[in-house]
């Protein structure tokens, strides 16, 4: 019997040189593939421990061994082929098939997200039909439903600022209801970097601490062997 909810997190394998390639030149390609993975357990850790949801890894490339990150009852299933509105489709339209009430979809680069948010969220959608978290680039880094509509991932020019815009240009096509959280900052460049290693993190819950702290480590070690 499946929880009420689901959480499914989009995320490529942590190879040097094929992540966070943004962040290469400020660190070298396998420090950025390390704080790619930091990200990743940062998210997952994140859905643990929510009652009542269910975690997925939509992973990419479908034969890469994420079995280091699959800890108890996160199931991994592939992303699908086509472009990324396709894949978030396609993966949504897979899971809501199993009989959740509400499917939140989730990118692994947001280093500050707190389980705060995402109860949130899921709360959030016990009134409204969509809830969405703004990224400060104009994405979002987390797009929840109640209910399935291809139209949200379609007419979106992924990658470019416009993608929240339009997606909340779609769901008002789609005649839904829809609420935002709070406006964060996605880890991708090495403006990110630094705004996330030089914030004030005093008001970090225990999640956010430790992967700043782990990515401030993997940093400093990485600066201090040059």
């Amino acid at each position: 019997m499946p929880a009420s909810a689901a959480a499914i997190i989009f995320a490529k394998y942590p190879q040097a040189g094929k992540v966070k390639t943004r962040l290469i030149g400020t660190v070298t390609a396998e420090v950025a593939a390390q704080i790619h993975a930091i990200c990743l357990r940062h998210v997952l850790a994140v859905c643990e421990g929510i009652d009542d949801l269910d975690v997925f890894l939509a992973a990419t490339p479908p034969d890469a061994d994420f079995s280091e990150f699959l800890t108890s009852g996160i199931q991994s299933i592939d992303q699908g082929s086509g472009d990324l509105g396709e894949r978030l489709s396609g993966v949504s339209a897979r899971i809501f098939e199993l009989g959740y009430r509400s499917v939140v979809l989730l990118g692994s680069d947001c280093a500050t997200l707190t389980q705060s948010d995402l109860q949130t969220a899921l709360a959030t959608l016990s009134q409204a039909d969509v809830v969405i978290g703004p990224a400060e680039d104009g994405g979002y880094y987390l797009l929840g439903t109640t209910r399935y509509d291809a139209r949200l991932f379609e007419q979106i020019e992924w990658s470019t600022e416009r993608v929240y815009e339009q997606t909340v240009e779609r769901v008002r096509e789609a005649g839904m209801q829809y609420e935002l959280l709070r406006v964060q900052r996605d880890l991708d460049d090495a403006a990110d970097l630094r705004a996330l290693l030089q914030a004030d993190a005093a008001a970090d819950d225990t999640i956010v601490r430790t992967t700043r702290e782990k990515i401030m480590a993997c940093v400093t070690e990485s600066w201090n062997d040059e």
